[in-house]
């Protein structure tokens, strides 16, 4: 970058090899019209940044499941690395924490939580898209049949004039 025909440079960056946070160093150099180094002329106060070295990507997917309504609670707790793969020092923790009670559908959604060796959260660290499964529950089938009734008139309909014949409650 050139100032009233002075430039400067940045050189010697931070450097690192493994996945991880880095401070993000560099050293300043300042030269002038000539290119001749003028560094020594100035007080250089330098901030630095954080470096992130990411891992990559990863696709996780949660398993699908479904069945007829019986007020049971569905779940699936399958949940599986598509693509990719953590880093040697790295730890993944996943779960499947989807779930449905009633008639209708929803995802399975993942839970996921990744560590390296001292324990600390470095999933942001990783693009992770997620393929979640989808949970089920359909209407539970019944036929219900009335009777042959013979009743007084104006009386009213009671509970023994049907019954279930197909399916249960």
């Amino acid at each position: 970058r050139v100032y009233g025909g002075s430039t400067w440079e940045a050189y010697e960056f931070t450097d690192p090899v493994d996945v991880g946070f880095y401070r993000n160093t560099y050293d300043i150099r300042i030269l002038d019209a000539e290119g001749e180094d003028i560094t020594d002329n100035y007080e250089i106060e330098k901030e630095y940044g954080e470096l992130k070295i990411r891992q990559g990507y990863l696709l996780l997917s949660s398993g699908s499941a479904s069945k007829e309504y019986d007020g049971q609670e569905l779940s699936n707790s399958e949940c599986k690395i598509v693509e990719g793969s953590v880093a040697d020092k790295h730890k993944l923790t996943m779960r499947a924490v989807g779930t449905i009670q009633e008639v209708g559908f929803s995802r399975n959604t993942i839970q996921a939580v990744i560590v390296d060796e001292n324990g600390m959260d470095v999933t942001e660290l990783y693009d992770i898209t997620y393929n979640m499964g989808l949970l089920t529950i359909t209407p539970r089938r019944l036929t219900v049949q009335t009777l042959d009734i013979t009743r007084p008139y104006y009386s009213r309909p009671v509970d023994g004039d049907w019954t279930i014949v197909g399916g249960s409650l």
